[in-house]
């Protein structure tokens, strides 16, 4: 389980409010949902770059399996033609099937939604929270449901790709300015 300083997977910290206080503190609070926005803002930065890349070498894959066959069709070798032409078909009924230029617009809106969470968290322990509880409780009430639109509307990011973007963000290599 994460700790209270390390940003969580995937879920914003709890805000419990009872009567006229809040039970959790409202900076370390909005500190922490910018912390685990931005941390979602690079993993979904990190899967549109894998989808982007898939799409760009099983596409070219395709194109030159295709030109080569139409080569080789000329040639008296018909069966490395059939076997070419057989490749370029698999590598394009991949790319159709996977549409993975349109899986990586949804992760890149995904970033870009979590990164303008990530600057309204940041705003709000910065210049908002020197307010009446009960507006406290409201504005972060309103961050929260805000994290799980933002959440429910993401498409999923692969393990393998979650580890890759750890990898990046611990080598500093971040495409969002970390909190």
């Amino acid at each position: 389980m994460a700790s209270s300083t390390e940003p969580s997977d995937s879920h914003p910290p709890a805000l419990r409010a009872a009567g006229a206080g809040l039970k959790v503190d409202p900076y370390a609070f909005t500190k922490r949902i910018e912390a685990d926005s931005w941390q979602q803002a690079e993993r979904h930065v990190t899967a549109a770059g894998f989808w982007g890349n898939f799409q760009w070498v099983a596409g070219g894959l395709a194109a030159v399996l295709a030109a080569a066959a139409s080569g080789s069709a000329f040639s008296n070798n018909a069966t490395a033609a059939g076997l070419l032409a057989l490749g370029a078909t698999a590598s394009a009924a991949l790319v159709t099937a996977l549409r993975p230029g349109d899986i990586s617009s949804q992760h890149l809106r995904a970033a870009a939604s979590y990164n303008a969470l990530q600057a309204s968290a940041r705003d709000l322990w910065q210049f908002g929270l020197d307010e009446a509880t009960s507006d406290q409780r409201d504005r972060l009430r309103a961050l929260t449901a805000t994290w799980v639109e933002v959440t429910s509307a993401s498409p999923r990011v692969p393990r393998r790709l979650l580890k890759k973007a750890k990898t990046l963000t611990d080598e500093s290599m971040n495409y969002y300015p970390s909190p």
